[in-house]
């Protein structure tokens, strides 16, 4: 039995929230990548439950609105050289969001009809949302921002919404051209998909490997809009990539990660500190100490919550950046993990 289904991607926008001064090579990252990812991601196959799932969905779209991102930049940056007006230019230029991208789902079954249709066949355009968001960011990271996108059916009678964040890959690329490590690379999409798609991770809902639990941690953390408890995600993933046990210790995780993304002394040593502050965090979040906010988090009401919010971020920020670094070495590598071999041997004595 073959069936067709129609949904409909309302996006917006999923370009850069914050311009760097190197605007015009990130620009040039971005527009290759999705000018790759529109062949490439025209067509996603998944199996589930005796169903053969196609995904095909046309991103030219988004491919044309980071071409009038990358010239409105241009206009922008001629505008301040200029010493020209930004408030007239700004309200005379009009913003486009991207329009709203056609998804069609095409099913081959000896099954009898789905039962809750639209909360199945919407899970498959999810994962395909999934996964185009976790390989164009590995690739170029901060080129795909999924933030408040929409999956619905044409007449609106169903819909579910995604929130999921760019924020963090895109502060890893910024403060990599800044010359802060651990640094991020930028990949080939081309690469980066044989990658993923070697994982066949299809439409797994559990994770079973140590890199699914890396990737599905790093999933949760860009659901949840800077959350303290993202910490506890950090370390989730970056226990499963680096085969770290329970109780192994902060010293074994220090020494990997060290080895693995070749950290001279200097960025061990900074290494060291802000691994030993992440663990302090999430110990007082698991264990106690942490010290719980209100929900409202003024922080001009409290000056000392913008100096406790502030110093999360930055440890938030550089979690993610090692979880992303460490990925993107088992990529270029074409790891699916690692293989921890530690041996003890003997020291003769000498006579």
């Amino acid at each position: 039995m073959y069936t067709e289904y129609k949904f409909i991607f309302s996006i917006g926008s999923v370009t850069r929230s914050s311009r760097h001064d190197s605007f015009e090579y990130i620009n040039s990252l971005d527009l290759n990548a999705w000018s790759n990812a529109v062949d490439l991601f025209k067509i996603r196959k998944y199996f589930h439950a005796n169903m053969h799932v196609t995904v095909s969905v046309d991103l030219e779209p988004v491919l044309q609105h980071f071409k009038e991102s990358a010239k409105t930049d241009v206009e922008f940056e001629n505008i301040i050289k200029k010493n020209g007006d930004i408030d007239t230019w700004s309200k005379n230029h009009v913003f486009k969001d991207i329009p709203d991208l056609c998804c069609s789902i095409s099913i081959n079954t000896d099954n009898e009809p789905i039962d809750n249709e639209f909360s199945i066949i919407s899970g498959f355009a999810e994962r395909y949302i999934y996964d185009l968001f976790a390989i164009m960011n590995f690739s170029v990271p901060g080129s795909c921002d999924f933030n408040n996108i929409e999956i619905h059916t044409n007449k609106k009678d169903h819909s579910s919404r995604l929130n999921l964040s760019g924020y963090y890959f895109e502060l890893g690329l910024m403060s990599t051209l800044d010359g802060k490590k651990p640094s991020l690379s930028t990949l080939s999409v081309a690469d980066v998909l044989k990658w993923y798609n070697a994982l066949n991770i299809g439409l797994k809902q559990k994770a079973e490997l140590p890199i699914e639990r890396a990737l599905f941690s790093l999933f949760h953390i860009c659901l949840l809009d800077s959350d303290v408890t993202s910490i506890i995600w950090i370390f989730h993933a970056l226990e499963a990539i680096y085969s770290s046990k329970v109780g192994e210790g902060f010293t074994n995780l220090h020494r990997r990660i060290s080895y693995l993304l070749k950290l001279d002394k200097k960025d061990q040593t900074i290494l060291k500190k802000n691994l030993r502050k992440l663990y302090d965090f999430r110990s007082a979040i698991v264990h106690g100490g942490y010290q719980v906010y209100h929900p409202s988090s003024n922080e001009m009401i409290d000056s000392e919550y913008d100096d406790d919010i502030n110093t999360f971020y930055r440890l938030n920020e550089y979690g993610f950046k090692l979880i992303v670094s460490s990925i993107q070495e088992l990529i270029k590598n074409n790891w699916y993990g690692l293989l921890i071999d530690e041996s003890i041997k003997g020291k003769e004595t000498t006579n």
